[in-house]
């Protein structure tokens, strides 16, 4: 499969997001980019597929999340589960934001 056959079998574009972020409220690591369903983390040693966790956008939110996609050495793929009408509302504005190169983390 190439790139435009994975590409047009997401329901969400993917958008580059590249921030610092915390696995759990303790690991650090370093999102890649992000969808209105989950994101892309690299970290070296990154939870087991199937592992539920919590991640936190540094000033903005925390979600919960379950790992869809482990490739030590590589990072994680992770899609956010149980969110409530707000976070989905933060994750939708902070999507705009990117989209219109508006995104400023202020923990930068």
């Amino acid at each position: 499969m190439d790139n435009q056959e994975q590409k047009e079998q997401r329901e969400y574009e993917r958008y580059p997001f590249r921030e610092d972020i915390l696995i759990d409220g303790r690991k650090q690591a370093y999102s890649q980019n992000i969808c209105e369903t989950g994101m892309f983390v690299s970290t070296l040693s990154p939870p087991k597929k199937g592992s539920v966790i919590h991640v936190t956008i540094p000033s903005i939110l925390t979600l919960k999340a379950e790992v869809n996609n482990s490739q030590p050495g590589i990072g994680m793929g992770i899609e956010f589960i149980d969110l409530n009408y707000e976070q989905k509302r933060e994750i939708k504005q902070l999507i705009e934001d990117i989209k219109l190169g508006d995104f400023n983390n202020s923990s930068q």
